[in-house]
């Protein structure tokens, strides 16, 4: 068996490392699929994955040697489903798929660091920003211009300012934002305890700039009142802390900001899919991403896949092949 597509070169197929086993403990793919969370998704992407490594050459997932796979032929790979006309998001879950079996393949210490790397590098397909009514990621000027509406030297510009830092930069849902407990804040383990759908658990890992403002925003609320960490404010920037704030309460604060900010076509679930989005440009391989947003299937978290045409022209022409 070869680890070849039609497409390929064959000076690219050569191998690294020790070839997989037959032993399932020692396959990427097979690794990879026990870390999905859901039998739908481990089933859909067993499904390509089996597609993948017959391509490739090989019978089935179990007998692919993933550690020879390289970035080239996921290229090759991503543009034969290109030119078969194949939507972006499909393209863009077997690249992320692909990326998380690599991981995995050099986990197995069947793939070397430069070569994992390289695939970790790649982006996803050409494709266009998705309409409003489907909603989008945040360009980082538009980001920018929701920070720059909040004046944080007052209350309301300090919570709104948290609020929306919480939704860009850790993906939480409205309803995870209003229900964020002061309890919950663990700062010596840089982690938010978040409640999400269906009651799950789950952490964030704020960046500094998120902490600088809960700090800043700790200070000004003080520790009474309800339990949470965002309460009421009155017109005057009077604090009412006794009273949490709502799902819908973000969701005002949010829009209210958008227009203010001028940024059209704004949802302020939008935030959610700019953090997903910003995840993948960086690399992150949809497992991972589908852990960071509370998702049960990563099914759900490809419709959250928003790279646009432009950052994937940027990134294609920075590929070494």
């Amino acid at each position: 068996m070869s680890f070849e597509i039609s497409a390929v070169p064959a000076a690219h197929a050569a191998s690294v490392g020790p070839a997989a086993s037959a032993d399932p403990a020692q396959n990427a793919g097979v690794l990879y699929l026990l870390t999905l969370g859901t039998k739908q998704s481990r089933e859909k992407v067993k499904r390509l994955l089996n597609a993948v490594a017959q391509e490739f050459g090989y019978a089935n997932l179990a007998e692919c040697e993933w550690g020879k796979m390289r970035a080239v032929h996921i290229l090759a790979k991503k543009a034969k489903m290109e030119q078969e006309g194949k939507a972006p998001a499909t393209i863009n879950l077997l690249v992320s798929v692909l990326k998380g079996v690599a991981k995995q393949a050099w986990s197995l210490d069947q793939m070397s660091d430069h070569d994992k790397a390289v695939i970790l590098s790649l982006k996803g397909a050409r494709g266009s920003r998705a309409s409003a009514s489907e909603g989008r990621a945040l360009e980082p000027n538009e980001s920018s211009k929701l920070f720059g509406s909040c004046d944080i030297d007052t209350t309301h510009g300090l919570r709104d300012a948290l609020v929306i830092a919480l939704g860009i930069a850790s993906g939480l849902r409205r309803t995870e934002i209003a229900s964020i407990q002061i309890k919950d804040l663990d700062e010596e383990a840089g982690l938010i305890r978040v409640i999400g759908k269906g009651n799950k658990l789950r952490n964030i890992y704020p960046s500094e700039t998120v902490w600088s403002l809960i700090r800043r925003w700790r200070i000004i609320r003080g520790e009474g009142g309800c339990s949470n960490l965002f309460c009421a404010i009155r017109k005057g920037d009077h604090l009412i802390t006794a009273k949490p704030i709502s799902g819908n309460s973000v969701y005002q604060i949010l829009r209210r900001r958008g227009t203010a900010a001028g940024v059209r076509n704004f949802t302020p679930h939008d935030m959610r899919r700019t953090f997903a989005t910003r995840m993948f440009e960086s690399g992150a391989d949809i497992n991972i991403v589908r852990k960071a947003l509370g998702h049960s299937s990563i099914l759900t978290t490809q419709r959250y896949d928003k790279r646009g045409e432009e950052q994937v022209r940027n990134f294609a022409a920075q590929i070494k092949v």
